[in-house]
């Protein structure tokens, strides 16, 4: 997908950005990106222009010199990583090339010194090896810090096709079609707008068109069409569109794309996957559900080929449905099937793993983030189990988004599902990135939520792990709570004066200790996480003159360490404490002030990631 990604922080500052003196791309400073000093040392090149990297972030390197080591490997520049200096030490090796570090951070090592370890060996004889499959545990788990041989899904980011430009796909589906696999969504216009500049939402939901794109590894993708636009024949006046999918009719040998058209539902036809779709049918009403068209809806293919309807009813969205598609032509929803009733949800779709029918959806939270919720059953209609929590969706609230729709790869060693949650950051303001996927962990009954920020998938093996530039900390940028409250997502406290505050370093929330009148208090998150050696990085700002103030860490192994944050810090600056050695496989996180009436501590986008 050709993003730029910011090494191994996951977000960064897209505010008070200033630009250097030194001339450098509109197309990158476009994106929020700011120019690089005189003199800058070019990295990277592609179609937005040069780019340099000052200060662990990338820049915009108008004039710049060429970086001295052009021959790293460009599997690893695609992926918005520079080259190392010459010289450099190889400190870990994969099929993307080899790999060094310098300031911290990753960087494309083509003519460096040392042996690194090959983790992406699989020893078969091996029982121990995390990569193997475990016929007998039935979560197909391949969560270890060995790296899969694959991909690396990178979230909290927009992502970019393999072009360079903008992905723009929202409420749709991915579906496998031959040897590709196919992904459709919505293009709104309003989308276009925060992408660019992602500082305020906003509630333009104009149509721009049904995008569709094509990959081989799940990961990098092509834009291949706008396959349904506003001057597609009879498409008409649309103040709604979008909630949709694309399956293949057998019989017919047709293409068929359904989705939310007003209070209807439009079917849309073609001979290809990626072709010009031609509008067949307007459907106003299924027969049961209560309301005209649906509340929200995916579109759902079985082992056989079969297509369906998910969806909840329009009014209230307290009743839950699926819908068989005609099997002659999949032009027509079938009467639907009541499968529960009692709760609002929305976001609803359906992904099968091992013979069982898994129903999910969210809360009414509108555009905003949700806990993830799910029944399971044998028969696709039915009848299904209580609703129960995804664990793990509660520490972040999935991630800061709403459940999606998913996908089930069916690897030659295991078969992952992925979770692609919907990010409505342009209508919600709650962060960077538009999709977030992550793996799930599915055993019977059990669906485990792993969140994660940096993840690697085989979309041949279906092997997943997770990647090495992962952020552990939960809910780290305190966007998933949605409204001001003092009890936040993934983290505890003690004491008094904790609560998010509107007005983060990036979207709508950081965290923030206050009161007006004297106070001690917390917030903490105790961690699981693999040995190794980590830095922790926050943006903070304080009003200063408290009796102690600091972020800190400790329960790892060693004595506790912490950065002092006290002092008078207008802006939103930066702080970290490096090399961070865990042998304890846990961690305590935590910000921490005792301080006088109205002293205040603000703090966001925290970041603990392990190093090489």
């Amino acid at each position: 997908m050709n993003i730029k990604f910011t090494y191994l922080i996951g977000i960064i500052s897209l505010l008070k950005l200033s630009l250097a003196a030194d001339s450098c791309s509109s197309k990158i400073t476009a994106q929020g990106y700011p120019c690089c000093s005189s003199g800058c040392l070019v990295y990277y090149s592609d179609a937005d222009g040069t780019w340099g990297v000052e200060n662990g972030n990338w820049c915009g390197c108008g004039n710049g010199n060429v970086s001295n080591n052009s021959s790293c490997s460009t599997k690893i520049t695609a992926q918005g990583y520079p080259c190392c200096s010459s010289g450099c030490s190889v400190e870990y090796r994969d099929a993307d090339g080899d790999w060094g570090v310098e300031n911290g951070n990753w960087c494309g090592c083509g003519n460096g010194n040392g042996n690194a370890n090959n983790n992406n060996n699989v020893d078969n004889n091996n029982d121990n090896n995390n990569n193997n499959v475990d016929n007998k545990n039935n979560n197909d788990n391949n969560n270890s810090s060995s790296a899969v041989s694959g991909a690396t899904i990178r979230n909290n980011m927009f992502w970019k096709d393999t072009s360079g430009k903008f992905i723009y796909s929202q409420g749709g589906g991915v579906y496998k079609f031959g040897d590709k696999y196919y992904w459709y969504g919505a293009h709104y216009k309003g989308a276009e707008t925060y992408a660019n500049n992602p500082t305020k939402r906003n509630s333009d939901t104009s149509f721009v068109s049904v995008t569709c794109y094509s990959s081989t590894d799940l990961v990098n993708w092509k834009f291949e069409n706008d396959i349904i636009t506003p001057r597609t024949g009879n498409f008409g006046m649309a103040s709604w569109f979008g909630r949709l999918g694309v399956a293949y009719c057998k019989q017919s040998k047709k293409y068929v794309l359904v989705a939310q058209y007003n209070d209807s539902i439009m079917f849309a036809s073609c001979d290809t996957p990626s072709g010009n779709f031609k509008v067949e049918k307007i459907q106003d009403q299924i027969t049961n559900i209560t309301s005209l068209g649906t509340g929200d809806q995916t579109i759902f293919i079985d082992d056989d080929d079969q297509a369906y309807i998910i969806c909840s009813n329009k009014n209230g969205r307290g009743i839950q449905y699926v819908s068989k598609l005609r099997e002659s032509d999949f032009l027509f929803a079938e009467p639907a099937k009541e499968v529960a009733r009692g709760y609002g949800r929305e976001g609803d779709a359906l992904f099968k793993y091992k013979g069982k029918y898994y129903f999910c959806a969210s809360d009414l939270h509108g555009w905003n983030a949700s806990h993830s919720y799910y029944m399971v059953a044998d028969n696709i209609f039915g009848p299904y189990s209580e609703w129960r929590v995804m664990e793990g969706s509660d520490d972040d609230f999935s991630f800061v988004t709403q459940t999606g729709f998913f996908y089930t790869i069916k690897g030659s060693k295991q078969e992952t599902v992925i979770f692609c949650g919907d990010r409505w950051s342009d209508f919600a303001g709650n962060g960077l990135g538009y999709n977030q996927w992550v793996p799930l962990t599915v055993d019977g009954g059990k669906v485990k939520f792993n969140s994660l920020s940096e993840w690697n998938v085989n979309a041949e093996t279906g092997e997943w792990s997770v990647g090495k530039g992962n952020n552990y900390c939960l809910n780290p940028s305190f966007e998933a709570d949605r409204v001001q409250q003092e009890a936040l997502a993934g983290w505890k406290n003690f004491g008094k004066g904790y609560k998010n505050k509107s007005g983060g370093h990036t979207g709508n929330f950081c965290a923030e200790l206050w009161a007006n009148t004297a106070y001690e208090g917390s917030f903490y998150q105790d961690l699981a996480i693999p040995n190794g050696t980590y830095d922790l990085k926050a943006w903070v700002k304080s009003s200063g003159g408290q009796k102690m103030a600091n972020i800190h860490v400790k329960n790892f192994g060693g004595e506790e360490m912490n950065t002092d944050i006290s002092k008078k810090i207008d802006n939103w600056t930066e702080v970290s404490i490096n090399n961070i050695p865990v042998t304890t496989g846990k961690i305590q996180i935590g910000i921490y002030a005792n301080a006088n009436a109205n002293n205040f501590v603000n703090v966001d986008d925290i970041s603990l990631v392990q190093k090489a």
